[in-house]
This record gives structure tokens, C-alpha cells and sequence, in this order.
């Protein structure tokens, strides 16, 4: 991510308790909902140097891998009855991390590319305090516009806005929801999303 989000444990534990989407099986079976968990990628080499990233494709760092595996054993408490299905980003952060889950509950990834993040352009590669300084105009600008226009307006002309990012994000979501509702929707029916 740009400031480096992490998958932490505690970070887990919320997404578990307050971040899960809940959706009605696509087949209108009425059997139940499928439940949905979004969960962020480890620290990255950029991350450890303060760098946003966009979709430069970067790799997770030692301390990434620790995070995936420490929220990989925490998922499994939290969630005893398994995963079926692991979606992830197709940048290397997102599929490193996806993996550590899927060999804890056995599944398969599925790469999809709508949880790719969005490019952040000229930003990508810099340093946080190196963009606030040099860019801080645009941040002043941006800041002043109102909720609904900011999530259509990009960092630079050419890039996706917030909005459209959202929109991707939750494209993916219907297709896990409908991968989960394509087999009778069972209520206890688990996928998580990876980004």
C-alpha cells in the first residue's frame, strides 16, 4: 500500500470481527450468507523504507512473512470452519501473503486482478515525507474538496480515482460471493480477499 497497511494480527482480529461483508448466495437459495474477509498484504521491502507503492510489484518482507503467518494462524482460530476460497491481488506482496494462507487451509489462490491497487504514478517509489513536501499543493487541494468529488478525483490526470478502485474492490467480492453461493450457499461458507 501507499503508507505500508500491514497484516497484523490485531489487524485480523478486526477485519474478522467489523470488516466482513456478508452477502446473500447469488442463487437466492435463501440458505444463507457467504462471509467475507479483506485482508492487507505483510510489510514489504518498500514499506520498510517508507516508499508508497501503487502497482510497482514489490516483495513482502521478512517481517511480511512473519505477519502472514502469524494472521494465517489467527484466521484458522478464528475461523474453525475453514476457507474455501483465497482471492488475491495478481501484484507479488498480495500472492506471497494469499499463499501463507492457502497452505493453512489447503485451498487454492485465485488470482484477481480487480484487488490490484491502483497506480499512484509519479508518487511511486518516493517516501512519504518526500510527497507531502514536494506535493503538499495537491494534498491542500485535495483536502478541501468535498467527500463525493475527492472519490472521483484522481492524484494526476490518467490515473484511476478512489471511486473506481472501490468499484473493482467490490467486484471481486460479488465473484467470491458467487463462488461461495455456487455450491448451496451454506452459511458457514468462508473466502477471504487478499490486496
Amino acid at each position: 500500500g501507499a503508507q505500508g497497511p500491514q497484516v497484523q494480527p490485531a489487524m485480523a482480529e478486526s477485519a474478522a470481527a467489523a470488516g466482513r461483508a456478508r452477502s446473500r448466495s447469488p442463487r437466492g437459495t435463501g440458505a444463507g450468507f457467504a462471509n467475507i474477509y479483506m485482508c492487507r498484504h505483510g510489510t514489504t521491502t518498500w514499506n520498510v523504507e517508507k516508499r508508497w507503492q501503487g502497482e510497482t510489484d514489490t516483495e513482502l518482507a521478512e517481517k511480511g512473512v512473519a505477519q502472514a503467518q502469524a494472521t494465517a494462524d489467527l484466521l484458522a482460530e478464528r475461523l474453525p470452519q475453514g476457507v474455501r476460497y483465497i482471492l488475491c491481488s495478481d501484484l507479488k506482496r498480495a500472492r506471497a501473503t494469499a499463499e501463507i494462507y492457502a497452505k493453512r487451509f489447503g485451498v487454492e489462490v485465485i488470482v484477481e486482478p480487480r484487488l490490484r491497487e491502483p497506480s499512484l504514478g509519479r508518487f511511486e517509489g518516493m517516501t512519504k515525507d518526500k510527497i507531502f513536501s514536494e506535493f503538499a499543493d495537491l494534498f491542500a487541494r485535495l483536502g478541501k474538496l468535498p467527500q463525493e468529488e475527492r472519490m472521483r478525483t484522481a492524484y494526476f490526470d490518467g490515473l484511476e480515482p478512489p471511486l473506481d478502485t472501490s468499484t473493482r474492490a467490490e467486484a471481486a467480492a460479488s465473484r467470491a460471493a458467487s463462488l461461495l453461493g455456487g455450491d448451496g450457499g451454506a452459511p458457514t461458507q468462508v473466502a477471504l480477499l487478499v490486496t
